[in-house]
């Protein structure tokens, strides 16, 4: 009868550990799934135009979303395109200074991880030029996000049950060494 208590006293515990494993394996799985990002279009728009010889064009161009493709489409290589973020721009109107264009006849398209809110278009040639700027805006989306809910107790709790058990196991060895060398000392 103490055989078999013995027996199923470790199968539990064996059944305790695997459970303990299988929470914190499962956690840190929904845990990096949670994070996998959703991108989806969100819109797109257009400027074209004509720019006279040694001329510029600025406007207001907001897009807020923080992803955006933007290409210069059939210019000449004369037209250079710069876009501004907030900070940008507020550094434009007080000192005028304003980054290198993005876009040119040599960089026809690039993304923006931030919210546009101007366009400067120039035409740096001797003669007028056409120009065709186009965007497309994306949205980042964390479909899974609620999947980091469950993920952080699962962790937590086959942790804490890890290193409970760990614990446990450390002071039963050492109470039966303490046992051990009492008893040992008891026959000296």
């Amino acid at each position: 009868m103490q055989f078999l208590r013995a027996y199923s006293a470790a199968n539990r515990e064996r059944l305790l550990l695997g459970l303990a494993i299988v929470a914190i394996v499962s956690g840190l799985i929904l845990g990096f799934i949670s994070l996998i990002p959703s991108i989806e279009p969100a819109g797109s728009t257009n400027r074209s135009g004509t720019l006279g010889a040694f001329s510029e064009r600025n406007e207001s161009f907001r897009v807020d979303l923080g992803l955006s493709d933007v290409r210069l489409e059939n210019s000449s290589c004369s037209i250079f395109v710069t876009l501004l973020n907030d900070a940008q721009l507020a550094e434009l109107q007080r000192t005028g200074s304003r980054p290198e264009p993005q876009l040119s006849c040599n960089q026809r398209i690039t993304t923006f991880p931030y919210a546009l809110r101007w366009i400067i278009i120039e035409n740096r040639g001797s003669s007028s030029g056409n120009f065709a700027v186009s965007v497309e805006s994306y949205r980042v989306r964390s479909p899974w996000a609620l999947l980091a809910i469950p993920a952080m107790p699962l962790v937590l709790a086959g942790t804490l049950f890890l290193a409970f058990r760990g614990l446990q196991r450390g002071i039963g060895q050492i109470r039966d060494e303490m046992d051990r060398i009492e008893k040992k000392q008891k026959k000296m």
